[in-house]
């Protein structure tokens, strides 16, 4: 979710750019969302004006608000969209919290067998774990390359240079979302960290799995460890996505990107090239905001820590027939699961929003 610093920083810099003192420069804006998904990591919510621009105008209360209300990820499953609703505003029945405790019976093989299904966590240490243990099963079948990115000072005094590992921020978030090494191998179950072509889908939380690994100069294989490769070629999951950059096997090459960011201690900018890419056999719930899956095995247990986490986690998941809970902690369910400032926005929204059509 777009905090609401950001959304002021988008305000400025329009005014800026179109010379223009309007809200946003007199650009008209559309923002979608659902404010009862997962807080900014940094920042407000969106809706949450910080104190200290208190003096400024509200700019999140100068949009008119209009809910859509057709559940279209869930629109074959109406039953599961009952319960969802339910869950998101802290009024689950009887009846479906027993409905969601079936989830835990179903067996973890076949279509939610390890390596198939996407595992679903709420720490970052789960998911390493998981991840770690997959791709240790996986390079018993299938060679693991280690991948290490390439990183430039961009400062003129040491152009060129590597610059020394303590200036390089140890969170990835900090580095434009590209880790420092990686290993995979083919059958990787992988995720995009940056947006390559979002017209062909091909955006920041894509999933899919390494079919072949392309290297440098038409060699078979890693000249050295470490070495990256001149593209990766990834079938995704969606196959929606890129369908014009396919190959004959349906997969598309994913090569390695550059993003820059800053370097502590004053060392100045960093370029980063590395492959796009972070395994994800096992994601956190944060990653999944804004995607679909069609099937996923859910740890619902007590390391669930933020409120709303259960609610997305579950509502990325077309159907409850899709789902696997592995662990279920019956507290974190019933005990309002929702942040109260979420239900609170929007209960004002509803009521501004009957209040205009009153007045029209």
């Amino acid at each position: 979710m777009v905090s609401y610093e950001n959304l002021r920083i988008i305000h400025l810099r329009l005014q800026e750019y179109k010379n223009n003192d309007k809200l946003f420069g007199g650009v008209n804006i559309l923002v979608f969302g659902d404010i009862f998904q997962l807080p900014p990591v940094k920042g407000h919510w969106c809706f949450l004006q910080p104190s200290w621009f208190s003096a400024e105008v509200n700019l999140w209360h100068q949009f008119s608000f209009c809910e859509l209300t057709v559940n279209m990820r869930q629109r074959n499953d109406t039953e599961f969209i009952d319960l969802l609703n339910n869950l998101r505003v802290g009024e689950l029945t009887t009846a479906q919290f027993e409905l969601l405790c079936e989830q835990r019976h179903v067996p973890l093989n076949g279509e939610f067998a390890d390596g198939v299904a996407v595992r679903i966590f709420p720490t970052v240490r789960q998911v390493d774990d998981y991840n770690d243990k997959m791709s240790l099963e996986n390079a018993k079948l299938h060679r693991t390359y280690q991948i290490d990115a390439v990183d430039e000072s961009r400062e003129i005094a040491t152009y060129g240079r590597k610059p020394p590992e303590n200036v390089i921020p140890t969170d990835v978030n900090n580095c434009g979302g590209f880790l420092s090494s990686i290993k995979i191998g083919v059958e990787s179950r992988v995720m995009l960290r940056q947006n390559i072509a979002v017209s062909e889908g091909l955006v920041n939380g894509a999933m899919g799995i390494i079919k072949k690994i392309k290297w440098p100069a038409l060699r078979r294989d890693q000249l050295e460890d470490g070495e990256l490769p001149e593209a990766v070629y990834v079938k995704f999951d969606d196959e929606s996505i890129g369908i014009r950059l396919k190959d004959s096997d349906g997969c598309i090459p994913i090569p390695p990107l550059s993003t820059t960011f800053q370097a502590i201690r004053g060392y100045g900018d960093v370029e980063r090239r590395m492959l796009p890419l972070i395994l994800s056999w096992a994601v956190t719930v944060h990653k999944l905001q804004g995607t679909t899956l069609e099937r996923a095995v859910i740890d619902l247990g007590k390391k669930f820590f933020a409120k709303g986490q259960i609610y997305v986690s579950l509502s990325r998941v077309r159907s409850l027939e899709g789902i696997v809970l592995s662990d279920l902690e019956a507290n974190k369910l019933l005990n309002r699961p929702h942040d109260e400032r979420s239900l609170t926005e929007m209960t004002r929204l509803r009521n501004l929003s009957l209040d205009n059509h009153g007045h029209t």
